[in-house]
């Protein structure tokens, strides 16, 4: 009887344990479809949903700061579920934005992050739009000391990550070993050739069959190598108001306890991709900051545009990025207008050619930009020049459109058409596509209708000075 009651209970408790298994498997097969489902952005964030979002992991660090570019402060929150009850990895993880004040749930998403120990966020512009970027470090454990990094654009409200697996993996180096304890080392993409000594006493590898006594090389099994992430600063290295990404990998030689060196590798952000901007190696870990001052131009209201450059296979990209040299304040609507159309210049060649782009700067005044981007795209549709102009309202941060410039005056339009219609096809609101301004006039691009061709037809200020209204003559000071 004893023996029967200890089999039915023996019998419970495997059956308590297999549909506990059984629960398990099927909450963790539902949160990562659901995690891959948000991912691909099939979940929406609202109502019950949003609600059901906060409840299914634990806070793991928090955050607070303007990440959408509203001028309203968000919570971000990092969301998980610990392994097992008694570890302290995290899985199934969710970047969740939150209005501070309101307590509405704006985005979530799911970063491409398999798990993490101690789990953090930074905040931080490195996109240049003005706007913070958020930025998670997920230690890995083992010996290693890896670090695995995300880095998520939220502008607007729509989550992009931007630092993904593919940049974690760092500068890619290779390693040889050499005669008398030395090493080889090829870093980057375009080799950069470096010996140095193995860091260990020689009795290390001579104990381990590598080397003989006379420090000849008796193995070639082993290979240096770089680590992935181990490290990551974020600071403004060269004074331009944007930051960028300082990463620091580990260079082992045996394994690792043979540390080689570091290589501290500068990220630099464009509208289109990472690109590396420097490296060093150093035998030892160093922590120097440096720091460098260049702006291309200056305009009257004391705002700086500065290049930056995005060099993708055989493209070519120089675009103009605005900020505040003397508070760091970013033209967040600007610059976000001007990486938008880098961007989808770029995608539009669809890797089947190049895209190469520079500008001119037509105007800087206190009040009005006026910038021109120039260029030539070899895409899907052949060799295509191309010009786009964009003219900004300082004040406002919005695109003055061609119809907007001298809004309902009828006498500047008038006079317009009348000096067009002299030396050929009428100017008129309707058909401007584009146009710029150079402090002393006016050229607009529009479609003769005749032709039914692209024509360009420029007018000096001087000649409708006398027109303009006080609050048009203002807006182009």
């Amino acid at each position: 009887m004893v023996l029967n009651n200890m089999l039915d209970l023996k019998k419970q408790k495997f059956i308590i344990l297999f549909l506990t298994c059984i629960f398990v498997m099927t909450s963790s097969m539902a949160l990562a479809q659901e995690k891959k489902e948000l991912d691909q952005g099939r979940v929406q964030i609202s109502g019950q949903n949003a609600k059901e979002l906060l409840k299914k992991g634990e806070i793991i660090a928090t955050i607070n700061g303007d990440v959408d570019g509203d001028d309203r402060l968000e919570d971000v929150i990092i969301l998980g579920n610990k392994f097992s009850t008694d570890s302290n990895y995290y899985i199934n993880l969710y970047l969740v934005v939150k209005d501070s004040a309101e307590g509405k749930l704006k985005a979530a998403f799911a970063p491409s992050l398999s798990g993490g120990y101690d789990l953090g966020l930074n905040l931080a512009d490195v996109t240049g739009d003005g706007i913070a970027d958020v930025i998670i470090s997920a230690p890995t454990g083992g010996s290693g000391g890896i670090i695995s990094y995300r880095v998520i654009d939220f502008a607007e409200s729509i989550p992009r990550e931007i630092f993904t697996d593919h940049e974690n993996q760092g500068l890619f180096v290779q390693g040889k070993l050499l005669n008398n304890y030395q090493v080889e080392l090829l870093l980057g993409d375009e080799p950069k050739h470096l010996i140095v000594d193995l860091p260990n006493d020689k009795n290390f590898y001579d104990f381990l069959g590598i080397y003989n006594q006379n420090g000849e090389l008796l193995s070639e099994y082993y290979h240096p190598y770089a680590q992935g992430l181990s490290g990551m600063l974020v600071m403004d290295t060269d004074g331009d108001g944007v930051a960028e990404l300082v990463t620091t990998q580990r260079v082992v030689g045996i394994n690792n306890t043979d540390t080689i060196g570091y290589i501290r590798t500068v990220w630099r952000y464009n509208a289109i991709k990472w690109q590396i901007d420097s490296y060093t190696f150093s035998t030892k870990y160093d922590n120097k900051r440096s720091s460098t001052t260049n702006y291309s131009f200056i305009g009257m209201g004391g705002y700086a545009i500065h290049p930056k450059e995005a060099v993708v296979g055989l493209s070519t990209i120089i675009y103009p990025n605005i900020n505040k040299p003397a508070t760091g304040r970013q033209y967040v609507a600007l610059n976000t207008v001007i990486e938008k159309y880098v961007r989808a210049e770029f995608e539009g060649i669809q890797n089947k050619g190049y895209l190469n782009l520079n500008y001119e700067i037509k105007f800087g005044g206190y009040n009005f930009l006026s910038i021109v981007v120039f260029g030539m795209q070899d895409g899907i549709n052949g060799n295509q020049k191309i010009e786009k102009a964009f003219n900004f309202n300082l004040n406002t941060g919005l695109t003055i459109m061609p119809q907007d410039l001298f809004g309902k005056n009828k006498k500047v339009w008038a006079k317009i058409k009348e000096l067009s219609v002299a030396k050929g096809p009428a100017v008129r609101p309707e058909n401007i596509n584009d146009y710029y301004y150079d402090g002393k006039q006016f050229v607009f691009w529009f479609n003769d209708q005749e032709t039914q061709e692209e024509a360009e037809f420029s007018i000096t200020r001087e000649s409708i000075e006398n027109l303009l209204n006080e609050k048009e003559a203002k807006l182009i000071d």
